[in-house]
């Protein structure tokens, strides 16, 4: 793998921001000008909201940023809550949706202190209550009725259901804590809301990719005879761990050449019309990023990683978790679960600001790692980190 990275590495080269940094205020200001960017050839810096259907239309919504022009496009679901008349695929976006505070511009002269150290054992705790329903519910069954076996068609559709309620429970976790803790750049610009033209494409993505990763775990996994609290051993982190990082390494791969070569940013760059995203536009792209992402990605790990359906399974929530996460935009030194720890170790933790500055230098941006900084710092494509930069016990850059 690291021949393949290094080669990519050497035809690449090493993309440059595309902006000057500068320390203080006036540096997390520079980002935030860099609110648009290029859809069209990845040449220029011609402005276009999240829907391309209509480039040049300045929102409805109450101005939320200090810059001169708010080009994000037209939101008003929040106002739209409780209102009988909205669609399907809207109603499943409102059950996601952050409260108004999160989204709002804080005064210039708010100071929430240092950044906070938010706990890891207390996510581990969370993350198993949860991720658990449903292996839980099996085991009790092959407790009770021992010659009972859940078939396919019992044991997918409540597999599924238990992904579903941890996707939307994580997402409003990130959202309660986002109050608590405040948010990257929330005095310069609020963060991004769902446009209502992307609601259709966010609702059917959100489905996708809950229907798909869960099928693919099936395919490739299911054993009606496994018991799920056995099939569970003390080297199970330890292959979470070898997942998580092969998966960032595919990830990598696809993602910088998605960045730095031309004909190859039409893949990913509707994924970019957000600068300051939150947890549900963590999904906004076109179908064929949705594939490999969802699809041959996680594919390529596993065939390298053995384990059973139900560490598959558990991995998965934990995946998504830090998917979530990742553009949830939470002012906080936040350490993810299973890979934090260790790389911080070596000064390869990924933190949440990585990847928020990734969103907001669009296709110059780097930090192209979404589960670790592992790659990022072995092929030196990390960005200088603004607000987090100096934190205790990090990496110094």
């Amino acid at each position: 793998m690291l021949h393949t990275a290094a080669a990519l590495d050497a035809s690449l080269g090493t993309a440059t921001l595309s902006h000057r940094h500068r320390r203080g205020s006036s540096e997390t200001e520079s980002l935030s000008s860099t609110s648009t960017e290029t859809l069209t050839d990845g040449s220029s810096d011609t402005e276009l909201p999240y829907n391309s259907s209509n480039p040049r239309s300045v929102s409805s919504n109450p101005k939320q940023t200090r810059q001169a022009n708010d080009w994000r496009p037209k939101a008003t679901l929040h106002l739209r809550r409780d209102d009988p008349t909205r669609t399907f695929f809207e109603r499943l976006v409102t059950r996601a949706l952050m409260t108004d505070e999160y989204h709002e511009l804080k005064p210039e002269t708010m100071n929430r202190g240092p950044i906070p150290v938010h706990p890891v054992t207390t996510e581990h705790t969370w993350i198993l209550s949860r991720a658990l329903v449903a292996p839980a519910l099996q085991q009790l069954s092959y407790w009770l009725f021992p010659n009972f076996k859940w078939s396919l068609y019992l044991a997918y559709p409540v597999y599924l259901i238990c992904f579903a309620e941890f996707a939307l429970a994580s997402v409003h976790r990130f959202g309660y804590y986002a109050s608590v803790y405040g948010t990257l750049d929330e005095t310069n610009i609020g963060r991004d809301r769902i446009p209502d033209d992307s609601i259709p494409q966010l609702a059917a993505s959100f489905l996708a990719y809950l229907i798909l990763r869960t099928a693919g775990e099936f395919a490739l996994k299911w054993d009606p005879m496994e018991q799920p609290f056995q099939s569970f051993s003390l080297y199970t982190p330890l292959r979470f761990f070898a997942w998580l990082l092969a998966m960032d390494y595919f990830f990598y791969v696809y993602h910088r050449s998605s960045h730095q070569v031309s004909w190859l940013w039409w893949i990913h760059r509707k994924h970019h019309t957000t600068k300051h995203p939150n947890p549900v536009l963590a999904i906004i792209a076109d179908e064929y990023q949705e594939v490999i992402e969802i699809a041959l990605v996680p594919l390529c790990a596993t065939l390298l990683v053995p384990m059973s359906f139900h560490e598959l399974f558990l991995l998965s929530c934990y995946t998504a978790y830090v998917e979530i996460f990742g553009h949830s935009g939470i002012r906080a030194d936040w350490s993810l679960p299973i890979t934090g720890p260790i790389l911080n170790v070596i000064g390869c933790e990924l933190l949440i600001e990585d990847h928020d500055l990734h969103h907001r230098l669009g296709k110059s941006g780097k930090n192209f790692g979404k589960q670790t900084r592992f790659w990022d710092v072995l092929f030196s494509t990390t960005g200088p980190r603004q607000e987090m930069r100096g934190l205790k016990g990090h990496r110094v850059e």
